[in-house]
């Protein structure tokens, strides 16, 4: 074998060497935008052609260049039968992988009550029982806080009921802890206000009291929120670079708009009729918002960049804000703020990426939606003007010509350079076992040595020798890029590194550096504990790519 010089990926973080581009590539992309239609009544319009929908970028008509219609298949039917029916007018179906189907159900336990969650569970039982193809993969990630995988990406449905089943008998939750400060301040400025009306403090004392402890309610439930966020971006991000169709189920409770609103609402409400300016909807300018909905739309871009329509279940319940010492004034009012402050947010997030907010105490109804939306929708594509000039996201806004039929699909895209859809596809690669390589590369790991409070694995990658070479000035020349990214199994993953590695070969000597493979030596330092390592080898020249990925215990 051809050993490469070593590189030392020091906290996942690799010195690239400075190689001049050799070949410039171009791409040509389509942009593929799934869309759903349905009647006034939700029920699926099929048989719809180019010419029945219209495309807009940023404001400006754009060619739809193909469509495909995918809809259930006959009974009995197999995808060559189903084929042959473009015959009688009908759209081909999508190449085998774009009808892949990827879908993860996100659970904020932080936010869910127990019986709620179990609801939630029960739901997606039923739905992998009945609707789970053999072909299709499913995970599932909670946030408690902390993301944590329950069960990575799988087609194995026996695995996933029994995960859901381990699942269901874990009956803690963050939920409560939420309800419990929500009374507790209210408990506390109720105190403030008896105390001023004892005379022992004022009430303007007793307001500042108050407000300044809801404050910082509202402050810490921000930063739960945009930290909820944040981690719904980095599991929309395990799905990036992957073909298919990606769905995002996301079950909570509590992701406000605008954190604390409720209760600063209720405390306006309280001290109104014992100060002047305390006016409860002065409650809506004093409270966090741009922060967090920046945070929200972040998320949403994040979705459509990676092509994840998005599903979210609204399980809160008016109860969850009821308690035994709250029966000073009327809560209906403040019960309803606080859930229509999470609805908005839901449903921004849910609309944004084409998908759908469901609030209905009976979750069998988000599943049937979501299960009914996979097997009828229409890809679009077209292809961008400026695909290779602008990196800035662009909206898109798709119409049906028949003003009667409803359409759903995302509102946003984000060009990826060539790099960026390789990084995509490392991620990947970390949680998915069917990514595709067109370059047979092999990932090695050595015995973990510590190193600190981290572990050293030696890493060695074994490389065909049919990297593409060009001649110049008497040798021939190339290179290969390598991509690297550690993931482990409480989610946490680390960026993408890359490097870049020159090859020079004398024109004489081809024939002996073609009979041996190469070696790249990648020392790795991790965190102890289960890491998974994912590289790909990318032609310099050709781009052709290959993946790889190994799973080691550092301990």
């Amino acid at each position: 074998m051809r050993r490469l010089a070593p590189l030392l990926l020091a906290l996942l973080t690799l010195k690239a060497a400075a190689q001049e581009k050799l070949v410039e590539s171009i791409e040509v992309r389509v942009v593929n935008v799934d869309v759903v239609v349905t009647d006034g009544r939700g029920r699926p319009i099929t048989g719809l052609t180019k010419d029945d929908f219209e495309i807009l970028e940023n404001g400006k008509p754009q060619k739809i260049t193909n469509l495909y219609e995918v809809t259930p298949l006959k009974e009995g039917e197999t995808p060559d039968v189903a084929l042959a029916r473009k015959r009688d007018g009908a759209p081909p179906l999508p190449p085998v992988e774009m009808r892949a189907r990827r879908l993860v159900l996100f659970v904020d336990n932080s936010s869910l009550p127990v019986f709620k969650r179990l609801e939630v569970l029960r739901a997606l039982d039923k739905y992998v029982e009945r609707e789970m193809r053999s072909s299709d993969e499913t995970t599932i990630v909670t946030w408690n806080p902390g993301l944590r995988i329950v069960l990575p990406f799988t087609s194995d449905r026996d695995e996933l009921r029994a995960a859901i089943r381990k699942m269901s008998e874990r009956v803690n939750s963050g939920a409560s802890d939420m309800v419990a400060q929500q009374t507790d301040h209210k408990h506390d400025c109720l105190e403030y206000l008896a105390s001023a009306k004892l005379g022992n403090l004022t009430y303007g004392m007793a307001w500042n009291m108050c407000k300044n402890a809801i404050d910082g309610y509202a402050e810490e439930m921000g930063r739960n929120a945009r930290t909820v966020l944040d981690a719904m971006r980095l599991t929309s991000t395990t799905l990036a670079g992957v073909e298919g169709k990606k769905v995002m189920v996301i079950a909570g409770a509590h992701l406000p708009e605008r954190p604390g609103l409720e209760l600063t609402m209720w405390a306006y409400k309280t001290f109104e009729d014992y100060l002047r300016g305390v006016n409860p909807m002065a409650a809506m300018h004093d409270t966090q918002h741009n922060s967090t909905v920046y945070s929200i739309e972040k998320f949403a871009r994040q979705a459509n960049a990676d092509g994840v329509t998005v599903y979210v279940i609204d399980a809160a319940d008016s109860r969850d804000l009821t308690s035994a010492d709250q029966t000073t004034m009327p809560e209906l009012d403040l019960q309803f703020t606080s859930f229509a402050n999470t609805a908005q947010a839901y449903q921004t997030i849910a609309s944004l990426t084409g998908g759908l907010l469901v609030s209905s105490n009976n979750f069998d109804t988000a599943f049937n939606a979501v299960a009914k939306d996979l097997d009828h929708y229409y890809s679009l594509g077209y292809k961008p003007s400026d695909d290779a000039k602008s990196g800035k996201g662009r909206s898109i806004v798709v119409k049906a010509k028949n003003g009667a039929y409803r359409i759903r699909s995302r509102r946003s895209y984000m060009p990826k350079s060539s790099e960026e859809q390789i990084s995509d596809s490392v991620v990947a690669n970390l949680y998915h076992s069917s990514m595709r390589s067109e370059w047979p590369i092999e990932l090695a790991a050595g015995k973990p040595e510590r190193d600190g409070d981290r572990f050293r694995i030696p890493m060695v990658i074994t490389i065909p020798p049919t990297l593409t070479l060009l001649p110049q000035e008497g040798r021939l020349t190339g290179g290969f890029d390598v991509y690297v990214a550690v993931g482990n199994d409480t989610g946490a993953m680390s960026k993408v590194a890359k490097t870049a590695q020159p090859v020079k070969v004398p024109a004489s000597a081809e024939q002996n550096f073609r009979s041996k493979a190469m070696t790249f030596d990648l020392p790795l330092l991790v965190r102890p504990g289960t890491n998974t390592i994912s590289i790909a080898v990318v032609d310099e020249i050709s781009n052709t790519t290959g993946f790889a990925r190994a799973t080691i215990m550092a301990r």
